[in-house]
């Protein structure tokens, strides 16, 4: 995590805290599967889907105002500092959204079950990659099959 210092339109001490000490938790032996997915964000081997909250899109509007409003200020100006810290902040808030969303997710998981199993799956290998050359007869390079 960066320190606070370095995050456009951040407080340099912050106030509050959150740390804190959780009591334990009652032993239990559950197991959970978790599949990373494109339609949820992820779904459990119990059969929950858990959606994929979009957090960027809330925000979609009040980026594209700031972002079209540094474009129109002055390279080297105080106006475009102020207004590309104005992006910087949209930016981070979305960030902090997505870290406390997957937070507190992984957070309910790991007092919820003992272990937890994740698919180990290369997204690359699932088709997405260029396929290599077949012979060809025609002039495209594609196969007449």
């Amino acid at each position: 995590m960066d320190t606070p210092a370095l995050r456009p339109g951040r407080n340099r001490n912050p106030c509050g805290s959150r740390a804190g000490t959780t009591s334990p938790s009652s032993a239990t032996t559950a197991v959970v599967g978790v599949d990373a997915g494109l339609d949820s964000l992820f779904t459990l081997s119990t059969g929950e889907k858990i959606p994929n909250p979009r957090h960027e899109h809330r925000d979609r509007q009040r980026l594209a105002r700031a972002q079209r409003n540094l474009a129109r200020r002055a390279r080297g100006s105080a106006n475009r500092a102020k207004a590309r810290l104005a992006v910087a902040r949209v930016h981070a808030r979305s960030a902090d959204r997505r870290r406390d969303h997957l937070h507190k997710l992984t957070t309910r998981l790991v007092r919820e079950t003992q272990t937890i199993l994740a698919e180990g799956l290369s997204v690359t290998a699932c088709g997405g990659g260029v396929r290599p050359h077949q012979e060809s007869s025609s002039r495209t390079g594609r196969s007449s099959v």
